[in-house]
């Protein structure tokens, strides 16, 4: 009997703990972020991927391409430093279709090396007004098609995802030490108001941010590709006897059709606004009215040296056949001067009617107007200057044995070739632009930069 009874006072008192009310937890922050990004692909119906901001005004990266290639199968390439576009499965930028929530936006560009696609550069959007990014790898019957390798889904936040009134104010500075020209140390700054009013029927969004970005690049390459056994109709002298015929039979020899040393100088502005408007009359029908702006301005000077080994004089082949030590005689000298300009404005204005009228039927209503100008202002892209000396008394060599490329140039022989000017000589912009002479100057890239 005592067992009995202990056993009625111990289910009595199991009885009494399930009436307590357990404290709600709110998880917040990062691990918030990932359960949203979570709970997007486990409601998707095909293959979805996402990544969600931290808090109001907090995605994970300043860029968002940069956010983007932490997703398994996507890739990005970068511009000045800045992820740029972005690779989804193995297609390229102009094959992924990017939207602003769920709208397809225009493209535009006035520079001739970008060309205009529907191919989106994500450094024209700063992070601070997004609130999620969602990659779609499979297609869906509510979203655009037209990605074979993904529609990209740029979400702006909403004043009813976070009820309540919210504030967000960022400042912070980019230091690059890569900058020889400006300043190394740039701005970026952003801020972000949220409020919901009468019962959380009405909301208001504002967001702006602006930033700058100063960067330098130094390059070494060649343009044009390369050619093959071409002797412009002259007598060559070309080494061929390290030619390994198991794998080049006909010993024929490759050389490139210039070696180019560059350096660019770049200063990047943007600035962000969105303003949002919610309202929900009645239960069930939420009314959103939203406009996004971007400016864009970006200015660029490119320097560039050329050594012309189009039909060679004189060389030296390794066993592939690639000359790794060449000479033309009797050549021209050339310094480019480029300067780029791009200025963008793109405005999209979009009205969204929601109507929830049960938990499996929905009716939704989207219209928008959205624009890109490229260059409003008519002010010339790009211009190009080109100095060269009048007449052939250059003599040009590159050498490709250690690794490292390097070049130079006799002008002795050239009006003035007596001067020699050692240091590193380079033309500042266009209006800058003027002929150096020496009686040799050489150039090599040694750790990643040019020097002469």
């Amino acid at each position: 009997m005592p067992i009995h009874a202990a056993r009625a006072q111990t289910a009595g008192e199991g009885q009494a703990d399930t009436d307590v009310v357990e404290p709600e937890i709110v998880v917040t922050g990062f691990r918030q972020s990932l359960a949203r990004a979570a709970e997007i692909k486990r409601q998707a119906i095909g293959v979805v991927d996402a990544i969600t901001a931290e808090d109001i005004g907090k995605f994970p990266d300043a860029n968002l391409a940069e956010s983007l290639q932490r997703i398994s199968g996507v890739s990005i390439d970068r511009s000045n430093n800045e992820g740029n576009q972005v690779t989804v499965r193995g297609f390229g930028p102009s094959f992924n279709l990017v939207t602003l929530n769920g709208r397809q936006m225009p493209n535009s560009s006035s520079l001739q090396a970008e060309g205009v696609s529907r191919s989106f550069n994500f450094r024209e959007l700063g992070s601070e007004g997004v609130a999620a990014v969602e990659v779609y790898k499979t297609g869906q019957a509510d979203i655009y098609s037209g990605g074979l390798g993904a529609t990209i889904n740029v979400r702006t936040p909403r004043p009813f995802d976070q009820p309540g009134f919210r504030a967000a104010v960022s400042a912070k500075a980019v230091y690059d030490t890569s900058v020889e020209k400006d300043s190394k140390v740039t701005p970026e700054l952003s801020g972000l108001v949220s409020g919901t009013f009468l019962d959380n029927r009405i909301g208001v969004l504002l967001v702006g941010s602006y930033s700058e970005r100063n960067s330098h690049k130094d390059r070494i390459g060649t343009s044009g590709g390369w050619r093959r056994n071409r002797t412009g109709g002259r007598a060559v002298q070309i080494d061929t006897s390290a030619i390994d015929t198991s794998v080049n039979p006909t010993k024929s020899w490759w050389a490139p059709f210039t070696i180019d040393q560059d350096l660019w100088d770049t200063q990047r502005q943007r600035f962000n606004a969105q303003a949002t408007l919610q309202a929900e009359p009645v239960d069930g029908l939420t009314l959103t009215a939203d406009y996004t702006m971007s400016r864009f301005k970006e200015t660029t000077q490119m320097n560039r040296m050329s050594y012309w080994f189009d039909a060679p004089d004189r060389g030296v082949a390794d066993k592939n056949g690639t000359l790794v030590d060449i000479t033309t005689f009797n050549d021209t000298l050339n310094y480019w001067a480029w300067d780029f300009y791009h200025k963008g404005e793109n405005d999209s204005l979009g009205v969204n009617l929601k109507w929830e009228v049960s938990d499996s039927l929905t009716f939704e209503l989207d219209a928008h107007d959205s624009t890109s100008k490229s260059n409003p202002d008519g002010q010339t892209s790009e211009s190009i200057v080109d100095l060269f000396n009048t007449g052939s008394f250059v003599t040009l060599n590159g050498k490709f044995t250690d690794g490292l490329p390097a070049a130079s140039f006799d002008a002795s022989r050239l009006p003035g070739g007596g001067s020699l000017q050692q240091g590193k000589h380079r033309i500042r912009s266009v209006s800058e632009a003027r002929i150096l002479d020496g009686q040799q100057h050489q150039a090599a890239a040694r750790l990643g930069r040019v020097e002469g």
